[in-house]
């Protein structure tokens, strides 16, 4: 019998890995703003009077892009990357938390809580933000973080600095943001509120084991998912899950992945991998609620769905919600039951026969 809390201890042991990208460095004109393709998002060449350095691909088709700016000490940092599942406080935090992990900024100490502003020329605080003071002997004085979603796009800055205190920091970010071009016709979504921490954790009384196999469920599921994401990229709001989910922070499974709860909930969370958008969400299968029908009550059935920038790859279904040892499991285990394509001319759609 699996009965126990999943402690820090046991998670720390835990690595959910997504094959890497390969990262491309951009050969962009000199003196030109980068003007994303799909957005319309814009980053000057010359952000809060520090120069581009360069440009990185972390992905393919704009998916995944950051450009980099200064040098001797002062650096600003620019992030531009596809929303396909949680929200900007899950992210945020995500960043916040492998911000404070490098040895470089050990030490360092926010000034303040998190908090929301409003972005420019709106009215709505959507975005987060946090300043962190170094200690005497650092590499740099101070650092900071700064978030937001635009349509199905989220917009990271990061600033450090050698020169300037915690509050002269704050200002320059401030600058930083009014000097990108955020289109207004990109909904940024209703006001956000940062990642709090559950206030209990997550219980598995039992390990889960397969569900029964539904090869439709798992084929509507699948299909699901991705009209919901083509109907992000159709839209200018962001995914409906940024805009009424208040999350909380469960436990650490060590490596920069966390589990996140939305609205508290004891039957649905996210594992967050990184801080750039990929993680693996684990809940009751909709789709074979939906064909049950409405005289009838379904098994209970979990789902695990890693999402990726361009894809979500959905694993076999669970009798129970799963813990993250058995996420690791059918992850490691590479028990996929079907892949669907979320983004690009490609919709061939991958299906395991050996697990539907």
């Amino acid at each position: 019998m699996f009965s126990r809390i999943i402690s820090l201890a046991a998670c720390a042991a835990l690595a959910i890995a997504p094959a890497a990208k390969a990262q491309e460095r951009l050969d962009l004109p000199k003196g030109e703003a980068w003007v994303h393709t799909h957005s319309g998002i814009s980053v000057p060449a010359q952000l809060a009077g520090l120069d581009r350095s360069y440009a990185t691909a972390f992905s393919r088709d704009e998916l995944n892009t950051g450009l980099s700016f200064g040098e001797g000490g002062e650096f600003l940092s620019v992030y531009v990357y596809r929303s396909t599942n949680g929200g900007v406080p899950v992210w945020f935090e995500q960043a916040r938390l492998g911000l404070m992990s490098r040895d470089v900024y050990d030490g360092g100490q926010s000034v303040g809580t998190v908090y929301s502003f409003a972005l420019p020329g709106r009215e709505t605080a959507t975005a987060l933000k946090v300043v962190f003071a170094m200690p005497d002997g650092s590499d740099y004085t101070s650092t900071g973080l700064a978030m937001f979603a635009l349509g199905e796009w989220y917009v990271k800055l990061r600033a450090t600095s050698k020169k300037l205190d915690a509050a002269g920091l704050e200002a320059w970010m401030t600058q930083a943001v009014s000097e990108l071009g955020l289109p207004q016709e990109l909904d940024a979504g209703p006001r956000v509120r940062p990642v709090t921490e559950c206030a209990n954790p997550l219980v598995f009384p039992k390990e889960a084991k397969d569900a029964p196999k539904d090869g439709a469920a798992s084929l509507l599921g699948g299909m699901i998912g991705m009209i919901a994401s083509k109907k992000r990229g159709e839209s200018s709001s962001p995914p409906a899950s940024v805009s009424t989910t208040d999350w909380c922070r469960d436990v650490s499974l060590g490596n920069n992945q966390t589990i996140y709860r939305p609205n508290a909930s004891t039957e649905r969370y996210l594992i967050a991998i990184g801080d750039s958008g990929i993680g693996v969400g684990v809940g009751a299968d909709d789709a074979a609620e939906l064909l049950s029908g409405p005289d009838k009550t379904a098994r209970p059935r979990y789902t695990v769905t890693m999402y990726m920038d361009d894809k979500n790859v959905s694993f076999v279904a669970q009798d129970r919600l799963p813990s993250p040892e058995r996420i690791v499991e059918l992850i490691n285990g590479k028990r996929t039951t079907i892949t669907v394509p979320t983004w690009g001319d490609n919709q061939a759609v991958e299906v395991n026969s050996e697990t539907m």
